[in-house]
């Protein structure tokens, strides 16, 4: 059944679940349910990163033997990659022959692809459905033999403060798709089904030119220093992909002041020159900043219930109460329909502030996720003028495929004479992260993003760390001038220059430590050395750098690889629903096309109808696409790679489509529980989940196979009654952990429901833990500095109930209680901190100051994972020594 909240098509009393059916037994048969069959077996992922350029490949390798399967078969994944990234190539080897792709127009590549596995032919197809979410059809897959596809793509690194960071998706998580988006082809971009281990693995190998310190959150590395050349991998390879993998690296000191860098490469066919810029800010710049009009948006939606919920909430209320009494604020909270504290920023006093906390707890009802409605509500509200840089920040998971008209209202934004810069905290184990990035990069804010997962970190730590840098931005409206007409780049507005023969590009308004990289190209024909200049209000003198088009170092052909994704990624959401002709007509002018010469390529006499008309504009946004893609030599969603071999071959007898991993961090669905027994024996159902109408393939003739075996409107899936497979003894089947019995209904939270959130998704509900434990209650006797309050590693008297604590829990918040009148928030040293160990003895697993606890009624939300035998450990932090002789009581929920 399917919620109709969340899907156009569904009933409106379930969540998105599909369940394996198995065929009726033969005559004298006896009935048995075979575990889930999966011939993918491993994703490797390698390659090298030079600076902001990485160069990447991702191997798959499918295999199975006799005694799984005897039958030849044809495999369907759908699969992440980076959305910002350029897929270059793919080759495929079926066991030792090694066959060439080739990429061509995606009707073509179908047809091909159709005609070779009516033949019998072995042939893989790889189309891509939405910018980061790809479909791959292999075709003859023999027992005992290996078929690897290794897809290449190059990335840009982003900064990530203080240093550098890589996303690497490894799951696709199910988006929330709207009514209208019915037949619109981001809507496709959803898992074909999911399984908390979907019997697959992934491992990883990346090369970094220079000596770093490399980490990813929960996920061992181990590092291999040679020279200044560090090796990454996996330090317990393989892992459940079941997230997004995200290396972080500390970046080269900065100097005290900003610089500019700029690396170039000339194409020699079209002799146009590309480049990579990056500004790069110190860490501690001499100047205070400029005053703000930030609009904050918080999803409330089904899909943030949780921790994720009481996390931002906190995370928003912080970061109210440290807005400076210049600097104007607005607040809404949106899901089905936004509602707002008020409809125009007010300036950031205390009154406003607290009115603003007490609207945010008020509001806890929750539904789907209609993220750009709200957002065109905030960017509509009336501007505040003036010498202030003017802000929206979005706190939510992105979940959603309505990208097309939510970057069009930011590219619109551009065009506003008080331009609104948007910034995203994103938070999910799986995120949107292209839909996040992309709003960033175009309006010229940031975009963060974190975990969920209790076994990474305290997300609302990471929330209000991330917050605190996002201060008041030392250098605003920066432009980057760059002497030559015909500018062009790959997201950020082109802007008229005050010079005669320069063009400027919009980078944004540009905060302390953060780096901001620009990719773009412009005509180098007949030029040695090209001036670029950087201009910005509080900027006191231009940053400068003369670039030498002939021999510049590190230049290379992928700058014009990662310049034409980019424009690949513009024109795909030409096509996306919500766009009229008009504006189609500005975007491309501005990207130097020409509507109607395009028109009059394809259609010929122009048509009266505006049926006609819609019909002509389409066709031609088509072709320009396939033209673009074959020219960049780069796949979109209208070409695909494709690959046939030339030897016959014997048909599959019927095909499989390998499962994703669940989303790390996500709820799992009570029905789940309701439909399987526990244990997941061969007598338990494989349970998957897709919130598809239909799960379209990456082509027809595959989303024909599919659609017959899998009948969603019924509310199960038949597999065909043609020859079944041997039951796999050995492949994937739930865990125990996903069939658990003893979780109670009331702590599962339907992603996006229609109806108000469970009591488990509002913060502070007595629902969000199961028991308390006393941890210090005493008056604070300090020294130096410090007092340690509880340590579970030394000899303190443990608390009641410490022994009765079951084996493994998450804390779910922190409560403190002051015995007599609470001290005056705004008179607290902000140093002043309590400090919650976990496991590790260096590193605290959260770090809450006493000024934000005071100021939110003496409450923090956790999500923090502990285990008995692990260190647990509370220390209050007081440099000024104001708590000294204070009395106290702290209590931890779990």
């Amino acid at each position: 059944m399917f919620n109709r909240n969340t899907y156009f098509n569904s009933r409106g009393d379930g969540h998105p679940v599909l369940e394996i059916i198995p065929p009726a037994p033969a005559e004298g048969e006896a009935f048995s349910i075979p575990r889930l069959f999966v011939p993918l077996r491993h994703s490797h992922l390698t390659g090298t990163i030079t600076g902001s350029l990485a160069d990447l490949s991702l191997k798959q390798s499918f295999r199975f033997d006799s005694e799984e399967n005897p039958s030849i078969v044809e495999a369907v994944y759908r699969f992440p990659l980076p959305g910002d990234g350029a897929v270059t190539g793919v080759k495929v080897c079926f066991g030792e022959v090694e066959i060439s792709t080739t990429l061509k127009a995606r009707q073509e590549a179908d047809k091909e692809y159709a005609e070779a596995r009516q033949s019998g032919k072995q042939a893989i197809l790889l189309t891509r459905e939405t910018p980061d979410v790809f479909s791959l059809a292999v075709h003859g897959i023999k027992p005992g033999e290996t078929v690897e596809i290794e897809t290449s793509f190059l990335q840009i690194t982003r900064s990530e403060n203080p240093g550098w960071s890589l996303r690497i998706p490894l799951t696709t998580a199910p988006r929330y798709v709207r009514r209208d988006e019915s037949g619109q082809r981001q809507a496709n971009g959803q898992p074909l089904m999911l399984l908390r281990d979907p019997g697959h693995r992934f491992s990883m190998q990346i090369d970094i030119e220079g000596y770093y310190d490399v980490t990813a959150g929960s996920v061992a590395l181990e590092t291999v220093h040679t020279g200044n050349h560090t090796t990454v991998r996996l330090a317990n390879s393989p892992i459940l992909p079941d997230r997004d993998l995200l290396l972080q690296w500390q970046a080269r000191e900065s100097s005290e002041q900003p610089e500019l860098h700029v690396l170039s490469w000339q194409d020699p066919e079209d002799s146009m020159a590309y480049f990579i810029a990056s500004v790069q800010t110190p860490a501690a710049p001499a100047n205070k900043g400029i005053p703000r009009e930030i609009i904050l948006l918080v999803d409330h939606s089904g899909s943030m219930s949780g921790a994720k919920w009481a996390a931002a909430d906190w995370a928003v209320k912080s970061f109210l109460n440290q807005l400076q009494e210049d600097d104007l604020f607005t607040l809404g909270v949106f899901h089905d329909y936004t509602t707002w504290w008020s409809d125009h920023p007010r300036l950031a006093s205390s009154s406003n502030v607290s009115q603003a906390a007490v609207f945010l707890d008020e509001n806890r009802n929750s539904g789907g996720t209609e993220l750009g409605v709200a957002l065109e509500q905030a960017l509509s509200m009336t501007r505040t003028g003036g010498k202030v840089t003017r802000h929206v920040l979005l706190i939510t998971d992105a979940e959603v495929t309505d990208s097309g008209r939510i970057l069009a209202l930011t590219d619109s934004e551009q065009e506003q004479d008080l331009q609104r810069r948007i910034s995203v905290l994103c938070i999910d184990s799986a995120p949107n992260a292209l839909l996040a990035n992309e709003i960033a990069d175009r309006s010229g804010g940031i975009s963060c993003f974190l975990t969920s997962n209790p076994n990474e970190e305290d997300i609302s730590s990471a929330l209000d760390n991330i917050l605190e840098a996002f201060t008041r931005p030392v250098y605003a409206d920066a432009i980057l001038e760059v002497e030559s007409s015909g500018l062009e780049a790959s997201r950020q507005a082109i802007l008229e220059s005050s010079e005669s023969g320069w063009s400027a590009i919009d980078i944004g308004d540009i905060r302390s430590a953060s780096r901001q990289i620009v990719c773009g190209r412009f005509p180098g024909q007949n030029r040695k050395q090209v001036n670029f200049e950087l201009n910005a209000t509080g900027l006191k003198v231009p940053l400068k750098m003369v670039c030498d088009l002939h021999d510049t170092p590190g230049g290379s052909p992928a700058f014009k690889a990662l310049f034409g994704a980019g424009r690949l990624l513009i024109l795909e959401q030409l096509q996306s629903f919500g766009l009229d002709r008009n504006e189609i007509e500005k975007i491309l002018k501005r990207l130097n096309y020409n509507l109607d010469r395009l028109i009059e390529g394809t259609a010929g006499k122009k048509k009266r109808y505006a049926e006609n008309q819609g019909q002509e504009l389409i066709k031609a946004l088509r072709e320009l696409l396939v033209n673009e893609s074959l020219r960049y030599g780069l796949l979109c969603s209208e070409t695909a790679f494709t690959a046939i071999r030339s030897e016959a071959g014997a048909r599959a007898e019927y095909t499989v489509a390998v499962p994703g991993a669940w989303p790390e961090g996500w709820e799992i669905p009570g029905h789940f529980r309701s439909m399987a027994r526990a244990g997941g024996g061969s007598g338990a159902r494989p349970l998957m989940a897709s919130p598809m109408s239909a799960p379209p393939g990456p082509a027809q003739h595959v989303n024909n196979v599919i659609q017959k075996k899998f009948d969603f409107f019924a509310g199960s899936i038949a597999m065909p009654n043609a020859r079944r497979p041997v039951p796999n003894r050995n492949a994937c089947a739930p865990p125990p952990s996903l069939l658990r019995e003893e979780m109670s209904e009331s702590s599962f939270n339907p992603r996006h429901a229609g109806s108000p959130a469970p009591p488990s998704a509002a913060p502070g509900r007595r629902s969000l833990s199961r028991g308390e434990l006393l941890v210090f209650s005493g008056i604070v006797r300090l020294k130096n500095g410090e007092i340690i309050m509880f340590d579970s590693g030394q000899d303190i008297t443990r608390p009641d109930g410490w022994e009765e604590l079951p084996g493994k829990l998450v804390f779910k918040g922190l409560s403190l209680e002051f015995q007599g009148k609470a001290p005056e928030p705004r008179t607290l040293d902000r140093r002043t901190s309590i400090l919650l160990y976990c496991g590790d003895e260096q590193v605290p697993a959260s770090r809450i100051r006493l000024s934000d606890l005071i100021h939110q009624s003496g409450r923090r939300p956790l999500n923090i994972s502990w285990s008995k035998g692990q260190l647990l450990k509370l220390l209050l932090e007081d440099p000024s020594g104001q708590m000294e002789g204070v009395e106290i009581t702290i209590r931890l929920e779990w």
